[in-house]
């Protein structure tokens, strides 16, 4: 027998403090109303409770190695985790965990407990380490035996069953299928060889009556455990699939997958047939690529977990996958409720009152229904026989739930106006309205003023000679009251379609929106107006919101059906003045509406079949239905009640169906429980120089996705992602602040945008792209691989650096928008890979370095349009120099650090004497790195911080004038391969990005 395991060292850990980790999540598991998760080397324990997720406590438990599997005991005294050939055991508590890493010799597979003194260790050579973890006080576990099937295949995952007496090890090979055998006996009990490729997941289910599996062939298969027989298989996967879980293994069997293709899927078998039966599909459940672990609890919380390559975890309620909308017909609602209809009549128009649980239904005949959502009660609201039949085969009706008020329009724009309270569904009062001299109306549009229980109704004619008719009303002692009629002159063009609208109430301002993204805005003081026409690319403004107004302007979001969304600033002086602040494109299909809750922007719309809400600042789903897309019927109500968060209602196939969401983890917080960064390689990071007022920094990351993302960057290392930007549509390079309102970013095929940044009275923070600099070739195939700017006092000078060994610098003008080309070079054939501008004096000059391992050096006057060749020409590595950091010590003096491919650092100096560049070398280090050095950081006080792809961050200080590595620290973050560094609140904070985030403070 033998004692201990090895004890696993550390790397050198001062000068560095760690403050924060974002990364892959690559290990989950509920356990009661807790989570364990396994964020790289750090495990964190989030508690559930009171419809509530919050994080509770959270170490780093390994050093380097990340975690993989995760086990607790039957009576939660222990937990046991393991990842890589690193294991430890913690005693179970809220509190601070005291464990020891401990290591063997060969790569873990999975850990399970046989109990809660004995732990079980499944290695990839297809062997189980039977271990005494008794001792929790010296940490010294003893190794009882060693068990294996005399089949030492090489095993890509495995899982351990522990019941009945029994223990199964469910092995999946790299080369040879599935192999399920006996832990007490050793014996092999099954082979399963169904699939092509290597096994990514296997699991026995807890009554040991059926195993899964799942490979890199994309398909789910189900066996009987008993006699190894194949049952059934399931295929609806775009990519591979990493986990399978059981669960409601009492009931009708089901079974959940995640996998490569963002997905988690909800399976169910039915006896008798080999098809999966496939229940759900939750999309783009995290960003990126990749859902990387999984769990399912199905008897306290009945909820699934996920955790990404983005880095976030996510809970997703099961209650949602048997959650069916009720549904309603006309001969159901005749036969339940005693209704009497006409032969052919069917339902046209839905409007939903939530304030009084009423929904209302408006058929081709002209009758009015109401279904009292309390008791779930169809009945008629009386109307008289010619009211009907002003409604009979086209009408428009509209709902104003802030004061209990049902609109109805006629296709002549004769409009009845009811007014309804809890005690009846009959209206209390009904007003009639005449339309607009008997010419037909193409919309009704309708604005509240909760605040001041008003509202506006605006009805359109499609004879642009017609005016506007916009009636106002009021609530006074619980009566609807008409105010007034006001008549507004319509655009003055061709066509003006109106779609929606809003009221500024502090302004008296109204802003009518239309189809080709055109803007009416009205002074109701002055009945003036103005027309903005086509603001942005796209076709129909679906939806407006005030977001904050004050006198003189207004903040609005607008939506445009085909996926762009927009904040709109309207202020007045001489006349109406407009600026779009933020703009973006929401690649998920048709957007039908938005709206701001707690600081959050949700869209709504729909992509092919499936109706969606989706939180634009959070980044996920929170809600869906299948409904057979946009071109049918529908309503969605966002009623704000603490029992309802969305209602969507739709007719499809002459029925009526009423979707409630009605489940916590619909809403915004509870369903993100850890927030992450992107789901693919970060390329580069920039910080602004300037601090906001609640003492934090912008930040913004660029990933290999094309998406470019901004938050804020807070003290204690947690950065908080507000936008994703979705303009960039090749692989991303460089991002930077040319000062703290203007960004650059640049890409392949040419892309080179600026970005302006502003923030609403409420912190938020706005952008939009400002101003792109067109390619020269109409079909650009250069990457601009980096930048470089110096201010000027009408905007930028910018130097950019390409693929092809080109140099262009350009004045950009802030106020125009416009890039001129001042100047333009090459360099040689190779590719540049960085660009600095440096002065001396008052001299201008441009430094690159390239693929060969050479500095250049050009001297920029304003006359000169060919940048001719370099007064420098130096090789400083054997190939790519991949950072560079400028310490300028004097107006005449700067020294020069480089790091390169061939893992070597080089302290250099550039003197100005004389009117001439001397190059010098200071300190050279062959071995700074053990790998590629791909990121350097400006670290102040003659120091620089450099991190290469062996994951280690290194000090260096040349103050001496050589170079000398004071300190080395391993970053959790793989991939490494940029980073930045800032002060924040008098601390000094490092950035370092690749495969997630890592924020460090010396």
């Amino acid at each position: 027998m033998i004692e201990g395991f090895n004890t696993v060292s550390s790397v050198n850990e001062d000068y560095f403090t760690s403050l924060s980790h974002y990364g892959p999540v690559t290990a989950l598991r509920f356990y009661q109303h807790y989570i364990l998760c396994g964020y790289g080397p750090v495990l964190k324990l989030f508690k559930i409770e009171k419809n509530e997720c919050s994080l509770v406590n959270s170490q780093q438990v390994f050093k380097r190695n990340k975690i993989h599997s995760i086990s607790v005991t039957s009576d939660g005294s222990k937990v046991i985790i393991a990842g890589a050939r690193s294991f430890s055991v913690i005693e179970f508590s809220e509190k601070n965990w005291q464990f020891v890493e401990k290591a063997v010799n060969e790569w873990i597979t999975c850990v399970e407990f046989l109990n809660p003194q004995t732990a079980l260790i499944l290695t990839s050579h297809n062997i189980v380490y039977k271990v005494d973890v008794s001792d929790m006080v010296l940490f010294k576990f003893r190794l009882q035996e060693r068990i294996d099937c005399n089949e030492k295949s090489i095993l890509y995952s495995g899982s351990i069953r522990v019941g009945d007496g029994k223990v199964i090890i469910a092995a999946g090979t790299v080369m040879d299928g599935v192999i399920i055998w006996d832990m007490n006996s050793s014996k092999i009990l099954h082979r399963l060889n169904d699939h092509k490729g290597s096994i990514f997941g296997v699991k026995v289910n807890s009554s040991l009556k059926h195993i899964i599996s799942c490979s890199d062939d994309r398909s789910v298969k189900l066996y009987d455990f008993e006699s190894g027989k194949f049952l059934a298989e399931g295929w609806g996967h775009g990519a591979r699939i990493w986990n399978l879980e059981f669960y409601k293994q009492s009931e009708s069997l089901r079974i959940i997958s995640s996998g490569e293709d963002c997905t988690v899927r909800v399976w169910q078998y039915e006896e008798g047939s080999d098809r999966l039966k496939q229940l759900e599909v939750i999309d783009d459940c995290h960003l990126g690529k990749h859902v990387w672990s999984c769990d399912v609890d199905d008897v306290q919380n009945n909820m699934i977990v996920t955790g990404g390559a983005d880095g976030s975890v996510r809970l997703h309620d099961l209650q949602e996958v048997d959650n069916l909308a009720d549904c309603y017909s006309i001969e159901s609602i005749s036969k339940n409720f005693g209704v009497v209809f006409d032969k052919s009549e069917v339902i046209k128009n839905i409007a939903e009152m939530d304030n009084l649980d009423y929904l209302f239904a408006l058929t081709s005949h002209g009758k009015l229904l109401c279904l009292d959502q309390s008791v779930l009660c169809w009945k008629v609201v009386e109307l008289e026989e010619n009211e009907c039949e002003k409604f009979c085969g086209f009408a428009i009706m509209k709902s104003i739930p802030s004061v209990n008020t049902l609109v109805i329009s006629s296709i002549f724009g004769d409009t009845l106006v009811m007014d309804f309270n809890s005690s009846s569904i009959q209206p209390l009062n009904k007003t009639w309205f005449s339309g607009p001299s008997g010419n037909k109306v193409n919309s009704l549009l309708i604005t509240e003023d909760p605040a001041h229980k008003n509202f506006y109704l605006l009805s359109d004619c499609p004879n642009t000679k017609i005016p506007f008719q916009v009636r106002h009303f009021r609530e006074c002692d619980g009566r609807l009251k008409f105010v007034e009629e006001i008549r507004l002159d319509q655009p003055n063009q061709p066509k003006f379609t109106s779609t929606c609208m809003i009221y500024d109430s502090i302004n008296h301002w109204l802003i009518v929106y239309s189809r080709f993204t055109s803007i009416m805005i009205y002074d109701l003081n002055t009945k003036q107006g103005k027309l903005f026409r086509k603001i942005c690319d796209g076709d129909t403004i679906t939806s407006a919101s005030v977001i904050e107004n004050k006198p003189g302007s207004i903040h609005c979001l607008a939506v445009v059906r085909d996926g762009v969304y927009l904040y709109i600033k309207f202020t007045k002086s001489a006349e109406f003045e407009i600026e779009i602040t933020h703009e973006n494109k929401l690649t998920r299909g048709f957007i039908e509406g938005g709206f701001i809750k707690n600081k959050d922007l949700y869209l709504y719309g729909f992509r092919s079949n499936y109706f969606y809400v989706w939180n634009e600042t959070k980044q996920l789903e929170v809600a869906k239905e299948l409904c057979g897309g946009s071109h049918r019927l529908w309503e969605v109500y966002f009623p704000g009640k603490k029992d309802i968060k969305y209602r969507f209602a739709y007719i499809h196939k002459s029925k009526l169906y009423i979707k409630t969401f009605n489940n916590f983890l619909s809403d915004d917080s509870c369903s993100v429980i850890n927030s992450g960064t992107h789901g693919r390689e970060i390329r580069d990071i920039a910080i602004s120089p300037l601090a906001n007022d609640d003492n934090t920094k912008y930040i913004m990351t660029a990933s290999e996705d094309t998406v470019v993302r901004l938050g804020r960057l807070h003290s204690n290392g947690d950065i908080k992602y507000n936008w994703c930007l979705n303009e960039h549509v090749s692989g991303m390079q460089r991002i930077g602040f040319l000062n703290h309102q203007f960004v650059a970013s640049s890409a392949a095929m040419e892309e080179f945008f600026i970005w302006k940044i502003s923030c609403l009275e409420d912190g938020t923070p706005l952008i939009k792209k400002y101003s792109s600099l067109k390619p020269e070739s109409d079909f650009p195939d250069l990457r601009v691989m980096d930048f470089d700017s110096c201010e000027t006092e009408t905007g930028f000078i910018i130097s950019t650096v390409y693929s092809d060994s080109g140099i262009k610098i350009w004045d950009f003008n802030v106020n125009t928008k416009v890039f001129t080309l001042l100047s333009k070079g090459f360099y040689t054939t190779c590719c540049l890979l960085q660009v600095k501008f440096l002065r001396f004096n008052d001299e201008l000059h441009l430094l690159t370095t390239a693929t060969d391992g050479h500095i250049a050096i050009w001297r920029i006057e304003n006359s000169q349009k060919e940048l001719g060749n370099p007064i420098i020409r130096q090789q400083l590595h054997q190939n790519s120099i991949k950072g560079v950091i400028l310490d300028t010590v004097h107006v005449n003096l700067h020294r020069l650090v480089t790091g390169g491919d061939d893992n070597a650092l080089v302290l250099s100096t550039l003197t100005f004497r004389n009117g001439k560049i001397e190059w010098s070398s200071q300190s050279f280090v062959e071995d700074a790195a053990s790998s590629t050095i791909t990121t350097m950081a400006y670290g102040g006080d003659q120091k620089v911080i450099v991190t290469s792809v062996d994951q280690i961050n290194r000090m260096w200080d040349y103050s001496s004038g050589s170079l000398e590595c004071v300190s080395a620290k391993y970053t959790t973050v793989a991939d490494t391969g940029c980073s930045h560094t800032t002060v924040l609140e008098d601390q000094n904070m490092l950035v370092v990005g690749g495969a997630g985030l890592s924020v460090w403070t010396w």
